[in-house]
């Protein structure tokens, strides 16, 4: 059974299409003047203005500025926006860029800046997005850790740090270095002065085995070096005595740790 829509609606559904053409031709029509007439040229409509919206802590204006400065000489509808945005996020420090045009003149830009949270061996910098960027400048930034490892195990060289600088808090400690090595052996630097081997299997097990005997071992000196690749027990060697004086200590504990030595 087939229905029809009554005339009025009928009609109305002619004039709406009607007028939606009409629309069309319009737009068309206006186009075609103002190519004529050479309003939508490549040189008409100059942007006069450029706002820029950021931390501004690392990414000046003026550094913004100069970047495009080349390509903001064709008029408004002449911009390239995609080449605009990619000549700013090729900036250093910066995160993620957006560009967007306003009519007739302006071009707005927001910048999000890196935020650095470590370093990735010595010349890049680890943001809090996990992304890395290289450090152009000379200096180094103050009381940031260091992360060494495979470019493949950065996930887990970040895991793993953020889990031990917490377990290293309680006990006042700082994680100041971490690495990894080609062949999965563990390293950690705390304070800058003690360097702590955890090997290549056992990891958490002998750094918590380690956190618990430290206040014991630091009574009489302060430890340089601690190997935790023992089964039954801990290598270590103390700040004024050099490596040839390193002694074995078996120090027993109820969660021994099982496994192959120096592991």
């Amino acid at each position: 059974m087939s229905s029809r829509l009554p005339v009025d609606a009928e009609a109305t559904v002619r004039v709406h299409g009607l007028l939606w053409w009409c629309m069309v031709l319009l737009s068309l029509g206006l186009l075609v003047t103002w190519l004529g007439l050479g309003w939508i040229a490549g040189d008409r409509w100059p942007i006069q203005w450029v706002v820029i919206n950021g931390p501004g802590e690392r990414v000046s204006d003026d550094q913004v500025r100069g970047r495009l400065l080349d390509q903001l000489e064709g008029g408004f509808f002449a911009l390239d926006m995609a080449r605009l945005t990619a000549s700013v996020n090729e900036l250093n420090w910066v995160a993620a860029a957006e560009v967007r045009r306003q009519w007739p003149d302006t071009l707005y830009i927001t910048i999000q800046e890196h935020r650095p949270v470590a370093y990735w061996g010595d010349a890049q910098l680890l943001s809090d997005r996990g992304q890395l960027f290289a450090e152009q400048s000379s200096a180094r930034i103050q009381g940031l850790p260091v992360l060494r490892g495979p470019d493949e195990r950065r996930e887990l060289l970040i895991k793993n740090w953020l889990d031990w600088r917490q377990q290293a808090t309680v006990q006042g400690l700082r994680v100041t270095e971490l690495t990894l090595s080609e062949r999965g052996s563990w390293q950690v630097v705390f304070d800058d002065r003690l360097r702590v081997e955890l090997g290549r299997e056992y990891q958490q097990q002998r750094l918590e085995k380690m956190l618990m005997v430290l206040p014991r071992l630091a009574l009489n000196n302060q430890p340089a070096t601690i190997d935790m690749r023992y089964s039954n027990g801990l290598a270590l060697t103390r700040v004024p005595e050099t490596t040839d004086t390193e002694a074995v200590l078996a120090i027993q504990h109820s969660t021994a740790l099982t496994g192959t030595d120096r592991g």
